[in-house]
């Protein structure tokens, strides 16, 4: 499978913008359940799990991104 990784040396507002819309769009599709099949629950739940954690590792990235940026402003 597939899996998106982040770019750490990215700009912070590009990944801010990619992990802002991962996290929306995870958000959109578990508003989703509500009205799903039984069936169709399982896809749903997967893909927002997905999203999250391409989310959650673009938040890492721009975590490190700040972090080393303070580290070097305190040396």
């Amino acid at each position: 499978m597939f899996k998106a990784t982040p770019n750490p040396p990215a700009p912070l507002h590009t990944l801010f913008a990619n992990a802002d819309q991962r996290i929306r769009l995870a958000r959109n599709l578990l508003e989703c359940l509500e009205g799903a099949d039984a069936c169709d629950k399982p896809h749903l739940t997967h893909a927002a799990r997905l999203l999250l954690d391409d989310g959650c590792e673009v938040m890492a990235a721009m975590e490190k991104q700040v972090s080393d940026r303070a580290d070097s402003v305190i040396t």
